[in-house]
């Protein structure tokens, strides 16, 4: 029998059915972790829609540009200028992260600690992966060099 919780397996226990009426296991607590998954999980889907939008709108400026519509690509550039960057996003990412480990709701396990942490770094390599600033700038480049 497996004990989930979210993502993460609490438990493997052997289980054989029929041997005993009641069956109890102690686990850890893991509402810390759950949360900041919660969490974490839900600005990992932010990112994703910004990186699509910005995508979308990079895509949208060279068509344009291709056109011969250097009013319609200005504007797809403020729409792409107004989007979150990756310092918005880092600095917004890093304060869910603090109020995450705050421990003035009670300690955190230190097991449950160092797997929130693994949680925002592995969200950290994706803003830096994917969220580039260069799409702004080249889309910039392109417009002003036509």
């Amino acid at each position: 029998l497996y004990v989930k919780q979210g993502d993460r397996v609490l438990a493997k226990l052997p289980m054989v059915p029929g041997l005993s009426q009641v069956a109890t296991a102690e686990l850890p607590d893991d509402r810390r972790r759950l949360l900041a998954e919660a969490f974490v999980h839900g600005f990992q889907g932010e990112i994703l829609d910004v990186v699509g939008m910005r995508n979308l709108l990079a895509a949208r400026v060279k068509q344009q540009l291709a056109r011969d519509q250097p009013d319609a690509a200005k504007a797809s550039v403020e729409e792409l200028r107004q989007l979150r960057n990756y310092t918005d996003m880092a600095d917004q990412l890093e304060a869910i992260q603090r109020r995450m480990l705050d421990e003035t709701n009670g300690p955190i396990p230190l097991a449950a600690k160092s797997r929130i942490d693994v949680l925002f770094q592995t969200t950290r390599n994706m803003l830096q992966k994917y969220l580039q600033d260069s799409l702004l700038t080249d889309s910039e480049r392109a417009i002003a060099n036509p």
